[in-house]
């Protein structure tokens, strides 16, 4: 999973860019190739300026259009809520290439080729991603009137916490959403009940007393033959289904679960530490910037289109 898919399509860019210049300055290419190549160049630039514009504008869209809810009285549904970053239950803090705790991480390695190499190429100018990894593990968000549990696969994630380091020519990024974190969630709200497996756990509790053979001769064996017949047997499947009874209760079965996850049809699963006026912002920069690209890309493919149709034509 990609989480960012805007910078996707920029990397893609510069990487192409890059490409492009190195091949235009070995200088082995006629005119009518480099006019392609440009005129090339450019189509790709509309491509991924249209994609920028597109997707920036419907995210703006489905922020300004969501409604804003409560966890507690949240209608089943898309919905917009504000709250703080909180670990689940039952969950434990992830780590990432930092090895700092957190809820959610994402991070990239990315290499570029030694200055020192008799050949440079392209991928010695740019940092070329060789490793992304995003954190799947679920983390909840909390406001004052309850909580809700966020599964983020799927989702498109702008974290306030984000660390650049280098090491020779390797460069290591990560982003991060740790607990306490102002936190800004837009997807599909929806309710169940917690179930317990009543047999799956009287099932695990007998597999793990019977794994400690001198503990459960010191619990169960009542007269002291080193054997566990069929009344010891049943005592020790009463004492297993009164735990679990006893666990039944403490993880309160049938009380409400709340969770956000990813929407169906292709509305937005966002996730973000910035504030919703910031993420507002963000969308209406990469909107414009989109523009730019599409229209930038648009003429200069119409000019060297151009060129070579006034090359073909008779004059």
């Amino acid at each position: 999973m990609r989480s960012n898919p805007v910078r996707a399509a920029l990397i893609l860019l510069i990487v192409a860019g890059a490409a492009a210049v190195w091949i235009l300055a070995k200088g082995k290419l006629t005119v009518a190739q480099a006019r392609m190549l440009a005129s090339g160049y450019c189509l790709l630039m509309t491509v991924c300026g249209f994609f920028i514009w597109q997707h920036a504008f419907r995210r703006y869209r489905d922020i300004a259009n969501a409604p804003t809810s409560r966890i507690g009285t949240a209608a089943q549904g898309y919905v917009e809520i504000h709250g703080t970053a909180s670990a689940a239950e039952e969950t434990r803090p992830v780590t990432g290439i930092s090895q700092a705790p957190c809820l959610w991480y994402r991070y990239e390695i990315a290499q570029r080729g030694s200055f020192n190499s008799r050949s440079l190429t392209p991928f010695s100018f740019v940092y070329t991603p060789v490793e992304t990894r995003v954190s799947e593990t679920h983390f909840a968000v909390r406001d004052a009137t309850g909580a809700a549990v966020i599964f983020p696969h799927g989702s498109e994630v702008i974290c306030a916490h984000k660390e650049i380091w280098y090491s020779d020519t390797t460069r290591y990024t990560e982003e991060r959403i740790v607990e306490g974190d102002p936190l800004y969630v837009l997807g599909h709200f929806t309710t169940s009940h917690r179930q317990f497996n009543v047999q799956l756990a009287l099932h695990c509790r007998l597999e793990e007393w019977q794994r400690n053979r001198s503990e459960v001769l010191r619990r169960f064996d009542a007269n002291k033959n080193g054997v566990i017949d069929y009344e010891e047997m049943e005592a020790m499947k009463r004492a297993a289904e009164a735990e679990v009874e006893a666990q039944r209760l403490a993880e309160r079965e049938g009380e409400e679960v709340h969770m956000l996850i990813q929407p169906e049809g292709g509305q937005a699963f966002l996730l973000s530490t910035k504030p919703e006026t910031d993420l507002q912002g963000h969308y209406f920069f990469w909107h414009v910037v989109g523009l730019v690209f599409f229209f930038t890309g648009l003429a200069g493919f119409g000019v060297w289109a151009l060129k070579d149709l006034m090359r073909v034509l008779p004059h």
